[in-house]
């Protein structure tokens, strides 16, 4: 798919650096897409219309003169690059012979990594930090103060505070969450309002990476999660047409597929006459900002001001515009082949693959990763907020572990997954799937993971009663069931990752991997099986009889605290694996979906 320009309808706004559009997307985004008019350019074109600047006003006055201004430090910047690269072949020629001769354990030291969150959950500022620990990988991370705080967007001025104290080093790795950023977290980015200044936001963000010194081994990774195909709960005026609008994003992706596709056009009509104007208008410019975002992010992974550029492809399903602005994202990085940028599906789990990506030994091998359905048949199933098939998904997250990576480098080992996808066994199939996971003949030494993806937002409960949660405790090296399929699969890749390079540390360090890991596994179990599904349907009731509203808190938030330590802790009391530890649960935003915790030795 190509580009085409922006639609001049939506020039009363701010617009980010470069302004397109989605190929095949209507002129005007409040109606449907008329094939007979669509416009596309040659790639060439595309890259013409990249470049192009606003001249007729004094604010693209302004923005032109920034820009020529980013070119001149630009070329400054590449200048010293220059005087630097034979400094850097030294370090090069000196890295691939240290990294081609040895295994983890024999003198890699890892890179700092430095880690800019998606938002301020616990899965995203606590759970890649465990996860990266089991590989003596340590990670540094913004205090929560200076991050988004639920439905209030974090501010620009104190993170950029933050990135200048915190990078800058060589051997360093930066994992910056654009969501984060400029729009205020991922909540907030899923608002229209956040991206009426995104020309501002980018050119600030452009401006801090040209900034940056070069130092040898240093690596800049950008990380853009697309907003969902459902609009944000959180507006009201929005939410009250969540199936009309949801509906009419995915009429609109299969008609660009299928423009011949007459029947479509009048469900169209029915949709677009029955949500206002102005609610359309917010919530398909969300999509044409989106993708102006991600564009501008491609540029610049072209341009080298970032060592990679990650896009994914948040809560979907199979059509939708939002899958419309990631294809036609990933069919232009193709076009230009790009190397440095990658398009998961997934959201919430990126951050953690990113940092065992860029601060492992990993050698050029996706072959030692094994995935087994337990469940078999299931294979091309689009699981539920998924926009592909989870056998995609996984090859998606695997290979990109593993892409440019030399060959030889570490002592890789062989990695298995099982995955629990199924809703429709008996509890004597169940255990007898989970007696073929124990018996199944690995190779000594070998890594075994179980991904728990029967339903959203949990263990699938039937599942892990019938075969204990003591054994999964015992018998698993890395457990997983929390969120999307996606999510979960995702963060068991990532765990036996570090738990790989865990295996091969010695002394303090291997024992402190040890303890990390079991107690991620303890983690797991307490959010993903004994609160999402087995505590949360009851705290939802007890909401209900208390007359308040679980989504939302509001003042009785520290009610809803007291309640949720008391229940988990009398759910956990009867489990033997918990024991010698004191828990404190709470919830980190005013609301049921997600649990922080908190493990101490008694």
């Amino acid at each position: 798919m190509e580009e085409s320009e922006r639609h001049p309808g939506l020039s009363g706004e701010r617009p980010a650096p470069v302004r397109h559009r989605p190929a095949g997307e209507s002129a005007n985004p409040g109606s449907a897409a008329d094939p007979k008019t669509q416009q596309t350019a040659s790639a060439p074109e595309t890259e013409a219309a990249g470049n192009r600047r606003e001249e007729e006003t004094s604010p693209g006055n302004f923005r032109r003169n920034a820009m020529r201004r980013a070119g001149r430090r630009r070329r400054s910047r590449q200048r010293l690059l220059w005087l630097a690269l034979p400094l850097m072949l030294v370090f090069s020629i000196l890295g691939l012979w240290r990294f081609a001769g040895s295994t983890p354990d024999a003198g890699y030291t890892p890179p700092r990594v430095v880690l800019l969150p998606l938002d301020s959950r616990p899965v995203n500022t606590e759970l890649p930090i465990q996860l990266a620990s089991a590989g003596g990988i340590s990670v540094t991370s913004p205090e929560a103060a200076i991050l988004d705080q639920f439905l209030t967007p974090s501010q620009p001025e104190p993170l950029y505070e933050w990135l200048k104290a915190n990078t800058g080093g060589s051997d360093e790795v930066v994992i910056l969450h654009v969501n984060q950023l400029l729009f205020g977290g991922l909540l907030n980015s899923r608002e229209e309002v956040q991206y009426r200044d995104a020309s501002d936001k980018l050119l600030a963000l452009q401006d801090y990476l040209l900034q940056l010194p070069p130092k040898p081994n240093q690596k800049m990774v950008l990380i853009y999660i697309l907003p969902r195909l459902l609009p944000s709960q959180y507006d009201q005026e929005m939410w009250a047409y969540e199936k009309e609008l949801t509906e009419l994003s995915q009429l609109k992706h299969k008609m660009s597929a299928d423009p011949e596709d007459l029947s479509l056009y009048s469900r169209v009509y029915e949709l677009e006459s029955a949500v206002p104007q102005e609610i359309r208008h917010r919530y398909e410019t969300l999509y044409v900002q989106a993708y102006n975002t991600g564009l501008n992010l491609l540029d610049w992974a072209d341009q080298g001001y970032a060592d990679e550029v990650l896009i994914g492809l948040d809560d979907s399903a199979e059509y939708g515009l939002n899958i419309k602005v990631f294809n036609d994202l990933k069919s232009i990085a193709a076009q230009r082949g790009l190397t440095k940028a990658f398009f998961l599906h997934g959201a919430d789990e990126l951050a953690a693959l990113a940092i065992a990506r860029h601060s492992l030994e990993l050698g050029a091998d996706s072959a030692t990763f094994h995935l087994t359905w337990l469940t078999p048949g299931q294979e091309e199933t689009i699981f539920p907020y998924e926009a592909a098939p989870l056998r995609q998904n996984y090859a998606e997250k695997v290979n990109y572990l593993y892409y440019g990576k030399p060959e030889g480098a570490g002592s890789p080992l062989e990695k298995y997954i099982y995955l629990n996808s199924g809703q429709e066994l008996s509890a004597e199939e169940m255990t007898a799937a989970w007696e073929a996971v124990r018996n199944d003949r690995r190779p000594q030494g070998s890594l075994a993971g179980l991904a728990d993806v029967a339903k959203v937002n949990g263990s699938w409960q039937p599942f892990i009663d019938a075969i204990g949660v003591d054994k999964v405790y015992d018998y698993v090296d890395a457990y997983a069931g929390w969120n999307t399929a996606g999510n979960s699969l995702g963060t068991v890749i990532a765990q036996l990752v570090f738990e790989e390079r865990g295996q091969s540390l010695t002394g303090t360090a291997a024992r402190e991997s040890r303890q990390a890991i079991k107690a991620l596994q303890r983690l797991r179990l307490l959010d993903d099986y004994l609160y999402q599904s087995v505590v949360r349907p009851e705290f939802i009731q007890w909401t209900k009889d208390q007359g308040f509203n679980y989504l939302v808190f509001g003042d009785r938030w520290q009610e809803a605290n007291e309640k949720i330590q008391a229940m988990m802790a009398e759910a956990a009391a009867p489990y033997e694996l918990f024991k010698g530890y004191s828990y404190r649960f709470r919830f980190p935003w005013p609301r049921y979906f997600e649990i922080g915790i908190q493990e101490a030795r008694k």
